[in-house]
């Protein structure tokens, strides 16, 4: 089986036979201070006790992670945490949680560009040349993407040189993808960016990856976009969440 939940922003829950993989939950008021705010009104689904937990977080920013995370360090001893190595860990979230230890055999930091074997899935971090990683992830012979902050973000006049070297660095990383098969991906559809700079990774995501089912994230609650981009026509079929 393979469900896909879309909670908010950049969470999404997918389910498999025997895995469950939770990528950058954050709750509700986590954007609240943002200029404007952002209401976010996604609930978490039921995590079936029977199948091993992963959470994933794709950098420590506000919009992508959040410590209660943890809390399932405790409820859950099938729980694991991938977290990037450039993220900051404080002593007092692993007091708070009852997470001892430097190392644990639970939390595993993960670098830029690397491949991991974590109990059963294959994981490959791409670089978003900000902080962070973008993730492939291999479960259940199901091949998942998320693309955490790696976007072709441009900026537009104001940000040219910014804005040339993230569409270089963009191209160069979905390279490493273009001999993949991917069965679930999770693409920023940023509106900060306006409508034509919002979907020029999107787009190009799917001009170039083999994917079956493609999912706008970081909307930041403009679901506008997604009829955008769909009266712009689509290179292939893809799904979109909402």
């Amino acid at each position: 089986m393979i469900r896909v939940t879309f909670v908010h922003h950049d969470c999404f829950v997918v389910e498999l036979n025997e895995t469950i993989l939770v990528f950058d939950y954050i709750p509700k008021d986590a954007l609240m201070d943002s200029e404007p705010p952002v209401y976010l009104h996604g609930k978490m689904p039921i995590l079936p006790e029977d199948k091993k937990l992963f959470f994933f977080v794709s950098n420590g920013n506000k919009d992508a992670f959040s410590e209660e995370i943890f809390s399932y360090y405790g409820k859950r001893s099938d729980s694991h945490f991938i977290l990037p190595k450039d993220m900051g860990f404080m002593t007092k979230t692993k007091a708070k949680y009852g997470i001892h230890g430097l190392f644990n055999h639970r939390i595993h930091r993960v670098g830029l560009r690397q491949n991991y074997e974590i109990e059963g899935l294959t994981i490959y971090t791409l670089n978003p040349n900000t902080t962070g990683v973008a993730y492939l992830v291999e479960a259940e012979g199901i091949t998942i993407y998320h693309a955490g902050d790696l976007n072709w973000t441009n900026w537009g006049v104001e940000q040219e040189l910014y804005s040339h070297l993230s569409g270089s660095n963009y191209k160069r990383e979905l390279k490493k993808l273009q001999n993949k098969h991917i069965d679930l991906a999770f693409i920023s559809l940023d509106q900060r960016l306006g409508q034509a700079g919002a979907k020029l990774g999107f787009k190009y995501f799917l001009e170039h990856v083999p994917s079956d089912l493609v999912f706008p994230m970081k909307l930041f609650g403009h679901y506008d976009l997604i009829p955008y981009l769909l009266s712009k026509g689509r290179p292939r079929d893809y799904s979109l969440s909402r």
